[in-house]
């Protein structure tokens, strides 16, 4: 992936922070970043796709037809990356999944059986 798709990628979460945030001073608090910063990302955005996304007056913001089809296509792939993580961040937090272990029967009775309720009640996941 190219630096300049990268960038467009960020640009379009700035944008989506926009639109949700309904203003260009909100999404800068949420983002930690200036307004002008924000303003910039968008202005960015919107030369690189050749067309306004957003109409803006002093007191509000509109999205145009482009910046409205953006968003929805952008919002849906935000929410299946967030999803993602979630399922990864859970995987890591909860240990889950079949063990397989081979051993000798003298190994196995003596130091691993014994070790074995106490394991699986701290990790019901494990089969």
């Amino acid at each position: 992936m190219d630096k300049s798709l990268l960038e467009q990628i960020e640009d379009i979460a700035v944008y989506t922070t926009v639109v949700n945030q309904g203003s260009f001073s909100g999404a800068g608090r949420l983002l930690g970043v200036s307004k002008s910063a924000v303003s910039k990302r968008v202005d960015r955005l919107e030369r690189s796709l050749g067309t306004k996304l957003l109409q803006r007056s002093t007191r509000s913001l509109s999205m145009t037809e482009a910046g409205r089809s953006i968003y929805e296509k952008a919002a849906q792939s935000i929410a299946i990356l967030e999803e993602a993580r979630n399922q990864v961040s859970n995987l890591t937090e909860t240990p889950q999944g079949v063990i397989k272990m081979t051993t000798s029967v003298a190994f196995g009775k003596l130091c691993i059986a014994p070790l074995l309720p106490a394991f699986l009640k701290q990790y019901p996941q494990i089969k």
